[in-house]
């Protein structure tokens, strides 16, 4: 007598199982791809409202604490505040060019802080335009790479712009 063993499975339900794990896998693995994207969304503006944070502060508490307030006059992109006009004490703020790539065509710059009795500091990347406009009131606008835009706007009080 010949008896059959059927302890194993068959082909065809190695091949439909196999079938099922796959799409299975693949339904995850597309779900976390749209998970970190998201993620890295979330990250990125993150790091433009802290950056935001920081030049609002640093920018807020200097230009309220200065005896007077100019830009240079070969660009409108530095700002420059005087804490002591006896001793000339002063706070600069310009641009440089970033160091971190910029893989779209804007070009990024780092917002630098100099009180000229220290090393100058980086406060924020990734600006595009960083503009002062001096007149009725003080006006500091930041744009960022992420097109975000941060605006300062500060009642002159008895400044005597330079």
């Amino acid at each position: 007598m010949h008896t059959k063993n059927n302890s194993g499975f068959s082909l065809l339900e190695l091949l439909i199982s196999t079938t099922i794990g796959l799409v299975i896998i693949s339904i995850t693995m597309h779900y976390l791809c749209i998970i970190s994207k998201i993620n890295i969304q979330l990250q990125e503006q993150f790091e433009y409202q802290h950056a935001q944070l920081i030049a609002d502060h640093y920018l807020s508490v200097d230009v309220r604490n200065a005896s007077s307030i100019s830009t240079d006059q070969l660009s409108a992109n530095n700002l420059l505040l005087y804490y002591d006009t006896k001793q000339q004490t002063k706070i600069i703020y310009y641009l440089r060019k970033s160091i971190t790539p910029s893989f779209n065509h804007l070009h990024s710059y780092t917002l630098y802080r100099d009180d000229q009795n220290s090393v100058a500091i980086a406060l924020v990347e990734g600006i595009v335009n960083f503009q002062v406009t001096i007149k009725q009131a003080i006006y500091i606008s930041i744009l960022f790479k992420n097109n975000q835009k941060l605006e300062l706007i500060f009642a002159r009080r008895n400044f005597n712009p330079e």
